[in-house]
């Protein structure tokens, strides 16, 4: 079975400033892969791995049937097929079943560095359900104190704009204040990368500021990234049954305003159209847990979904 590691970022690319996601894409080093054995669904998932493991790598990997850079095989298709044909389908390119090994994508990386690479690039994987057969479920831990202290005030802030604003921070010069009263935040552009890229979560603190390059961001759009962040811990207010609990929505909400990704607007265009379970939304979608949890959490946060039991 296809093996494919998809890792948590931690882009060490340098961020200087905000920079709209579909410029970010268009000065990513690009790759196509062409898939070679796999079946048209299997081809839909390696899609949306690639697109996961091209933002780790800050890469632009692209899926091309017909023509590629390299070819990207089946683990059992190669195990199959004979040496000669395989050489013959692949015509000089790099055929591979690992992308991490390859001199051409550590050349292209800026992830790959002297000392190898960065360690969040090989961390834990996820992948999507076609290649995973283990049991689907929303288990996982609850928010840490210092992270139920965070959500527990920005949300707080966000139903209420007389609430005191906070301060909270990943270190020195990676720092974010959010202001409640005006709706948006100041972020130095440290924080901004540990939160968008490499998903990580701030500590409130009671000093500091940002420095005089932050970026300023509407709160919705922080709190947005914030879930996003926290979507590996237990959803905002999981019912005991939240995998079959259906969730009510807005009508209609502009979740561009919030995300660009394929697979976000994917779920979005599933999700606001009917009243639909986790378990649900992930089998119309056949996108992983992994990948639907920290949209769900980024709804939640924003209100834009809730929890709305058959019976409630």
């Amino acid at each position: 079975m296809f093996t494919a590691t998809v890792s948590r970022a931690m882009n060490a690319a340098f961020w200087t400033r905000l920079m709209p996601a579909s410029r970010h894409a268009e000065r990513r080093p690009r790759l196509r892969l062409q898939p070679l054995g796999f079946t048209d669904t299997q081809v839909r998932d390696l899609r949306l791995i690639c697109e996961r493991l091209g933002e780790t790598l800050d890469l632009l990997l692209e899926i091309d049937t017909r023509a590629g850079d390299l070819v990207l095989a089946d683990r059992r298709f190669t195990e199959q097929t004979p040496a000669h044909r395989l050489a013959g389908i692949a015509d000089a390119r790099p055929l591979l079943t690992q992308l991490r090994a390859l001199p051409l994508v550590r050349g292209l990386s800026p992830q790959f560095g002297a000392s190898g690479w960065d360690p969040g690039v090989v961390a834990a994987s996820s992948l999507p359900s076609g290649f995973d057969d283990a049991p689907q479920t929303l288990d996982a831990p609850p928010f840490t104190p210092a992270e139920d202290l965070l959500v527990t005030w920005v949300l707080r802030g966000l139903m209420a704009p007389d609430v005191k604003g906070l301060v909270a921070a990943y270190g020195p010069q990676a720092t974010m204040r959010l202001d409640f009263a005006q709706g948006y935040a100041l972020i130095d552009p440290a924080a901004q990368q540990a939160l968008r890229v490499q998903r990580r979560v701030p500590t409130v603190q009671d000093y500091d500021s940002p420095g005089a390059d932050a970026i300023a961001r509407e709160l919705p759009a922080l709190v947005w990234d914030l879930g996003i962040a926290l979507g590996d811990r237990r959803l905002l207010d999981q019912p005991a049954d939240g995998w079959h609990t259906p969730l009510a929505t807005c009508k209609d909400p502009s979740v561009q305003q919030y995300t660009r990704l394929p697979r976000h607007l994917e779920l979005a265009s599933m999700m606001f159209r009917a009243r639909l379970s986790p378990a649900e939304l992930q089998r119309r979608s056949g996108q992983s847990v992994a990948e639907i949890r920290p949209f769900l959490q980024a709804c939640l946060f924003l209100g834009l979904a809730w929890w709305a039991p058959e019976d409630g």
